[in-house]
């Protein structure tokens, strides 16, 4: 009898924590896409709302492997997506959500890799352990924009631009 409560006490605590996690994912997409949604739609304001510092955004002229820059301030941060906006003047910032990594993901992997890029830190430090990553799909199912979403308490909020694609970083 004892035996078949731990058992249940065991596959409740499970439960609550896929819920959890399914709640967070859930946190994470609607961050992301209320993100892209103001990006679309050229609204800084808007995209502040559903962003936070430290930010993760991309050298947008790297030479080699892709960096990434650490903003530590709003005013950078409003400052960099304004340009991200004016240089990206004919992107169609993609709205769809393709696929979800929980961070948890590339910390396994840098546990396994010790050389793993200072990209990867970045965005572990960045992003929290909690976090995620959410991958935008473009009209044709591609891959077209990476976000980095940390999750604190109940709330959501975006914290890096991620490259994706040709300007992915090279595996280790």
């Amino acid at each position: 009898m004892r035996r078949l409560a731990a058992i249940s006490l065991a596959a409740l605590t499970l439960g609550a924590a896929l819920q959890a996690d399914d709640k967070s994912e859930d946190k994470a997409k609607s961050a992301a896409v209320a993100f892209m949604k103001a990006l679309k739609s050229k609204n800084v304001d808007a995209a502040l709302k559903e962003a936070d510092v430290p930010f993760l955004f991309p050298d947008l002229a790297p030479k080699g492997q892709p960096k990434l820059d650490k903003l530590e301030k709003n005013e950078a941060l409003a400052a960099s997506l304004e340009s991200l906006m004016e240089k990206e003047k004919k992107w169609d910032a993609p709205i769809a959500v393709g696929k979800v990594v929980p961070l948890a993901d590339f910390k396994k992997v840098m546990e396994k890799n010790p050389k793993a890029p200072d990209m990867v830190k970045q965005i572990l430090e960045v992003g929290g352990a909690d976090g995620f990553g959410v991958f935008m799909n473009d009209d044709k199912k591609q891959e077209a924009a990476g976000l980095l979403v940390r999750i604190q308490g109940n709330s959501a909020k975006v914290v890096g631009i991620l490259p994706v694609g040709r300007a992915a970083p090279k595996k280790p």
